[in-house]
């Protein structure tokens, strides 16, 4: 009986000593054991409204802004939030019903560098800005030509041969 139902034999013997007892065979449910909640739900929504009203400060300071509520203001919502620990309120932060209550959702804001944006370059008079231009040569007898890479300095028009050669052929390794 043990291994159809996958029970231990304890257990088996234990449903059948209740069986005899009451006539019914029922397996307890496994409760476990926790310690009793302090913090209400309404609590938690409390917290998520001071953390949106302060921009969800440190736990330490937030810890001092629930206390002081309490005790300098003597708002009685915040009777058991001014005495939960720091390491506590993390908890409750990470908490699921923290979360829902909390969620705050913010636009991507773009990005104030150009990326990747395909433009001519200023160089306000300085050197060092670089035109790259690559001239096919022509092909021989069905194989590629040479390649030239020039880079141009677009202030001094000063030329230098980047690399010239034949392009390797498709799945060759480069170097």
């Amino acid at each position: 009986m043990s291994k159809f139902a996958g029970l231990s034999l304890a257990q088996i013997t234990r449903l059948i000593r209740a069986h005899a007892q009451t006539g019914k065979v029922e397996a307890k449910v496994y409760r476990r054991q926790r310690f009793a909640a302090k913090s209400t739900p309404g609590d938690i929504a409390l917290l998520a409204q001071v953390d949106r009203a302060h921009e969800r400060l440190s736990g330490p300071a937030t810890q001092r802004i629930l206390k002081r509520e309490y005790a300098e203001f003597g708002d009685r919502k915040f009777t058991r939030l001014a005495q939960i620990s720091v390491a506590h309120l993390y908890n409750l932060r990470h908490s699921a019903a923290y979360r829902k209550v909390a969620a705050v959702f913010e636009p991507t804001r773009p990005s104030p560098v150009s990326i990747a944006e395909r433009r001519r370059p200023d160089p306000r008079g300085e050197p060092g800005y670089l035109r790259v231009d690559t001239v096919h040569q022509g092909d021989c007898e069905g194989e590629k030509g040479v390649y030239h890479i020039n880079a141009v300095d677009t202030v001094t028009q000063c030329a230098t041969p980047v690399r010239t050669g034949v392009l390797p052929k498709k799945g060759a390794r480069l170097w």
